[in-house]
């Protein structure tokens, strides 16, 4: 979960919009899959739920991440976790939001789930 700070839209330089933040995580992650991670060591991130808000006129204090992992190996697995880890707190921080990551107990290969809440 990605929280910032909620604000009307007619004043958004009030608030702090984690929806702006979540997307800037999602295109860092696809880019560190294609770029960090070894053709030759498949691995998978799907981020397949985006959530934040209930209005178009209000910025959400938060916005919510779902994302699948699944890698062949541990290593892979590991390294995509801890780097997910690194790029959610770091865009987070850099907007002056923060980052919770919630991710279950993962068994390799059998469709890992990562929860991202921001």
């Amino acid at each position: 979960m990605v929280t910032g700070q909620s604000g009307h839209a007619f004043i958004p330089h009030t608030a702090i919009d984690p929806v702006t933040v979540a997307c800037e995580i999602v295109m860092a992650l696809q880019s560190m899959m294609t770029r960090r991670i070894s053709a030759f060591d498949p691995a998978v991130l799907t981020v397949g739920s985006i959530q934040a808000g209930t209005t178009a006129n209000v910025i959400p204090a938060t916005a919510t991440l779902r994302l699948t992992v699944r890698a062949v190996s541990e290593e892979a697995r590991e390294a995509i976790l801890e780097r997910v880890r690194r790029i959610a707190d770091h865009a987070a921080a850099a907007h002056l939001c923060s980052a919770d990551i919630q991710s279950p107990d993962m068994g390799l290969v059998e469709g890992n789930f990562l929860l991202l809440r921001f």
